[in-house]
């Protein structure tokens, strides 16, 4: 299993992770149920560019297909902790970031908004946040 497992439940992204974590970031593409295809179109260009993408998929009953559908852009662990500069302060209005992630992480966001969903939204949350 992954260090962490990204599960929609209910509208909302739920992580599972084997140990305890205390501060995670994760950043995640939300977009409505029918951009399926291109928000997974964009994960794979987005994938392509050495970033970790994990979508969730359609639940296969009628009445389920409404849900959003979301992608998690992540470094190869799982999490976007790895994107951060070892000075950033989780409790800061920013967010220092590592200057090559920083870059990559904006190709990710432009290759969304270029080929993936006609509306999304995007959050960068930690581990509990609420947003």
């Amino acid at each position: 299993m992954d260090f962490l497992a990204v599960q929609a439940e209910a509208g909302d992204v739920q992580l599972h992770a084997d140990s305890v974590l205390s501060m995670c970031l994760i950043i995640t593409v939300t977009a409505p149920a029918d951009e399926q295809e291109r928000l997974q179109s964009a994960a794979q260009k987005i994938a392509a560019i050495g970033l970790r993408v994990q979508t969730t998929h359609q639940p296969r009953w009628r009445w389920g297909r409404a849900v959003p559908v979301r992608a998690v852009i992540s470094d190869e662990v799982g999490c976007a902790c790895g994107f951060l500069d070892d000075d950033a302060d989780w409790d800061a209005a920013t967010w220092a970031m590592q200057s090559n992630a920083a870059e990559r992480l904006a190709q990710a966001i432009e290759i969304v908004a270029a080929d993936g969903p006609s509306e999304f939204s995007l959050e960068a949350l930690w581990v509990g946040d609420n947003g």
